[in-house]
């Protein structure tokens, strides 16, 4: 967007009381701020994406200090963290594989082979059950971390990233393909619920604090998309400005603070406050 190029969110299609949320093109870095960890008695370890290097950096979150480079078979995709195990998952993309990562060493202590692929990653509120989509070959693969025994189901077309409910409510799977939608299961039984239609290339996505909205980023559409959590249902769009996506653009979603959405408007790539900043 150029300089005075900026014009106001319709606020009468937005929920008063959702808080507002920040897209940007995940293109921007090849880093990707994933996971911390806190040890007992040990400062807090940060985990870091490296997809240009296909390693995962710990680092710690004090000094910004790198404590190890965890490398790997092939860029990650998607990291999921589980403190009571001492356990870092961390999805393969294109390898189709899972690399379970011991915390206390920082080293790979196996790897799992999912499918085809493995993009994006959720875990259950217990550890217990570890999601993955697989990219072009449709399915969504569960992971049972005792035994580490895989399962997947069929869903939508060219799904590439999973999201759960905190609570163990639901599982979605973005299916990036066209028509782009959005795959309802049961987390427990993998039973295809019903299918949402949603704007073109979700890939992102993230709770608000509350749990009470999903923000759901659509890459080839440059929409982020706002969802009831309760419903299920898309509630809004904002659309983002920044220039058409090439092939590989990605887009992040974030939240920030929980200023009134009356006070936000489109500011270059984000939105950002009307009051200057949109932190």
């Amino acid at each position: 967007m150029k300089g005075n190029d900026t014009k106001e969110i319709p606020v009468k299609t937005h929920p008063a009381s959702a808080p507002p949320l920040l897209p940007l093109p995940a293109s921007w870095s090849a880093l990707a701020l994933l996971g911390m960890l806190w040890g007992q008695g040990l400062a807090a370890t940060l985990y870091v994406e490296n997809s240009v290097g296909q390693s995962v950096l710990a680092l710690d979150a004090d000094s910004g200090r790198v404590l190890a480079t965890i490398a790997l078979l092939s860029a990650p995709r998607g990291l999921a963290l589980c403190p009571e195990q001492n356990r870092l998952y961390v999805a393969g993309g294109d390898a189709g594989t899972v690399s379970v990562v011991e915390t206390v060493g920082n080293k790979v202590s196996r790897t799992v082979k999912v499918g085809s692929a493995a993009w994006g990653l959720a875990l259950s509120p217990d550890c217990a059950r570890l999601y993955t989509t697989g990219a072009g070959n449709g399915r969504l693969a569960v992971i049972n971390t005792a035994d580490y025994s895989v399962r997947a189901v069929e869903v939508g077309h060219d799904p590439q990233n999973v999201a759960l409910d905190p609570q163990g409510r639901w599982l979605l799977s973005l299916n990036f393909g066209r028509p782009s939608s959005l795959s309802l299961l049961d987390p427990l039984t993998l039973a295809r619920e019903r299918t949402l239609s949603v704007a073109d290339g979700p890939h992102s996505w993230a709770l608000s604090p509350d749990g009470k909205w999903l923000a759901l980023g659509a890459v080839d559409s440059r929409k982020v998309q706002l969802i009831d959590t309760q419903s299920l249902q898309v509630v809004s769009s904002y659309h983002s400005s920044y220039a058409r996506p090439r092939k590989g653009d990605k887009m992040g979603v974030f939240w920030c603070n929980r200023r009134p959405l009356d006070e936000y408007k489109p500011v270059g790539d984000v939105l950002g406050s009307g009051a200057g900043g949109g932190g």
